[in-house]
């Protein structure tokens, strides 16, 4: 993942014991924005193009804020198969100054994508060989959108997308170097991190300011396992 800032504060958690998360300060506080939890799942938090019917609501028992779904994921109170389980409970719409996407990786590869308004998908590991999401919507009418040539961060997929598909494997090499293929450094949001977790050896490796010469390897501790 490359992570574009517009100038925010962020934090980089130095307790391993959280797992890997990083925190973006708005309005004093730090959230956390993305990182992989305890039990080894990656979830991050995307600038997403809003609409209507993902906007703020008061939060209840069947609306979470996406900040809450963010959250209770990276602080391990809240499982992979446990929130497969509640999705089709649940609603999730934006906070009030937002609008956003996720995307949420176990272990195994299975994925989840949210986007409030749009609504949720479930993509078992072996039924696509990848997924991108850039700053587009990609759910519609419960399903994946076939993707056209219009849509902020349609460049970026475009060039994660055929880098992919001309690979059979990808080294972590090959993973910083499609990251600094994606990276930006011209417009006001500039790349200020990037990341590639290696979930076979629990291990996040990560460059900063778009310095991909200099890659830090951070080993996590061992995983707990949440799937009840």
């Amino acid at each position: 993942m490359n992570f574009d800032n517009n100038g925010k504060d962020i934090n980089i958690s130095d307790s391993l014991d959280d797992g890997f998360i990083v925190s973006v300060k708005f309005k004093g506080n730090y959230f956390p924005s993305f990182g992989i939890s305890r039990s080894g799942i990656f979830v991050n938090d995307l600038e997403v193009d809003p609409c209507d019917e993902g906007k703020y609501r008061r939060q209840s028992d069947k609306i979470w804020v996406n900040s809450t779904l963010v959250n209770k994921l990276l602080k391990n109170m809240l499982s992979f198969n446990q929130l497969y389980k509640k999705m089709d409970s649940l609603e999730f719409v934006n906070g009030p100054y937002s609008s956003t996407h996720n995307m949420i990786v176990n272990r195994n590869g299975d994925v989840i994508i949210n986007e409030p308004g749009r609504g949720k998908i479930y993509s078992k590991r072996e039924d696509s060989n990848y997924l991108i999401m850039t700053n587009f919507p990609i759910i519609k009418n419960n399903k994946i959108i076939s993707v056209g040539k219009t849509g902020t961060g349609i460049d970026r997929f475009e060039i994660a997308k055929d880098y992919i598909e001309n690979r059979k494997d990808l080294s972590i090499g090959d993973c910083f170097e499609l990251l600094k293929l994606t990276s930006q450094s011209e417009s006001e949001w500039k790349t200020d991190l990037s990341i590639v977790y290696d979930v076979t050896n629990n291990t996040v490796y990560i460059s900063k300011k778009m310095d991909f010469n200099n890659i830090q390897k951070i080993e996590l501790l061992s995983i707990v396992d949440t799937n009840e």
